[in-house]
């Protein structure tokens, strides 16, 4: 994440789960396009009391689900940082059960570990309540080995748009280590020490790999 991000995530203690339809990745909640057409002829539900297409049902569920995505490498990579923030960058280290006991519950939240698929190919995808259909990606983004905890909104609540929904976390259960940027000045380390000391967050460490 970028710094302000990493300020906001100190100041607010909450993570930040972005709607799918608007994340960058454009074939979020969809199918390969060959099982998704066959099913067209095939599926059929009821919205509002009006049947709806398999691809219209899609799109209303991407607009339902919210996304907060995690890196599985156990060792860092420069396309990421310079992805994702090359001179600012800051990284959370975590674990699986330390991410799952930080968040204070106030949403049902499903976690998973994606499955990377060719979308060229129809392929196996259980399509039982939408939220499957978030635990699958192109094969094209295989490197990212990416986590993601997954929150569905209901139907009742569509009409609220919002953008992203926040959840509240513990930063002491949260944070195993910071990683900073390779790509960063010197200087950049101490202040982000600074920082966390600032928020009571001076016991975790700080480490940063020279290129």
């Amino acid at each position: 994440m970028d710094f302000p991000s990493f300020i906001s995530l100190l100041t607010f203690k909450e993570l930040v789960f972005v709607r799918s339809d608007i994340m960058e990745d454009k074939f979020e909640g969809t199918l390969p396009a060959a099982k998704a057409s066959r099913l067209d002829t095939l599926f059929s539900t009821h919205f509002n009391g009006e049947a709806e297409r398999l691809t219209d049902f899609i799109e209303r569920n991407k607009r339902l689900h919210y996304l907060n995505c995690w890196c599985m490498n156990k060792h860092e990579l420069v396309h990421m940082w310079k992805m994702y923030s090359k001179k600012n960058g800051v990284a959370i280290s975590t674990t699986y059960s330390k991410l799952k006991r930080s968040i204070i519950p106030d949403h049902d939240i499903y976690s998973t570990k994606i499955k990377y698929i060719n979308f060229s190919r129809s392929g196996k995808i259980n399509i039982w309540n939408g939220v499957p259909l978030f635990f699958y990606k192109k094969s094209e983004y295989e490197s990212e080995k990416e986590m993601r905890l997954v929150i569905r909104r209901s139907d009742e609540n569509e009409k609220n748009d919002q953008p992203v929904i926040k959840c509240e976390v513990d930063l002491n259960i949260l944070i195993r280590f910071i990683h900073i940027s390779p790509f960063a000045p010197k200087w950049y380390t101490d202040v982000v020490k600074k920082v966390l000391g600032t928020f009571g967050l001076s016991n975790k460490e700080v480490h940063r790999n020279e290129l």
